[in-house]
């Protein structure tokens, strides 16, 4: 069982790497089939975390890196963080705050941010220079996924404390 887990990470670290080489994006103009195939791994993820979310029990680490992977690589794509597909983001964020769930959304909107950040980077090209010119647009990626994924945290942090109180339950810390 411990290679099948140490198989499935090493799996999440290759769909990662090769999403931040941008190997993954494609523009829906120019390519509609990897388009349609992008939107295909985003209903597959969705899937998998609707699966994870009714089973009784928590869902585990590896599931929550799959369904981060599976949504990097279809929203690259369908076209990226500007493309049809974002809408995934914001949704898997949602997702891993549920208090069923129990992932990290600040962490994972971080992350996620910063593969879409690195991704646009390196797949623009242009050397350093060109690098350093494309650093402050590419913070309208970054920063949007991480307050996101915080604000989730709060959301529903504060929601389970208030839930608790009007339940006549004691509060939490």
């Amino acid at each position: 069982m411990k290679s099948l887990r140490l198989l499935g990470y090493i799996g999440v670290s290759v769909v990662v790497i090769s999403t931040l080489t941008g190997s993954f994006y494609k523009s829906p103009s120019e390519d509609p089939v990897a388009a349609a195939v992008g939107i295909g791994f985003l209903c597959l993820a969705a899937s998998m975390a609707v699966f994870f979310w009714r089973r009784p029990g928590s869902v585990g680490a590896l599931v929550l890196l799959w369904c981060a992977a599976l949504t990097l690589v279809g929203v690259q794509m369908s076209g990226g963080f500007h493309g049809p597909g974002m809408i995934a983001y914001p949704l898997l964020l949602l997702w891993m705050a549920l208090p069923s769930v129990a992932g990290p959304a600040a962490i994972a909107g971080l992350c996620v941010g910063l593969c879409e950040v690195l991704s646009f980077l390196i797949r623009s090209g242009g050397g350093l220079s060109g690098v350093v010119s494309r650093l402050l647009p590419s913070l309208a990626v970054l920063v949007p996924l991480t307050v996101f994924g915080i604000v989730a945290e709060w959301l529903t942090e504060r929601e389970s404390v208030l839930g608790g109180a009007r339940r006549g339950l004691p509060e939490g810390p």
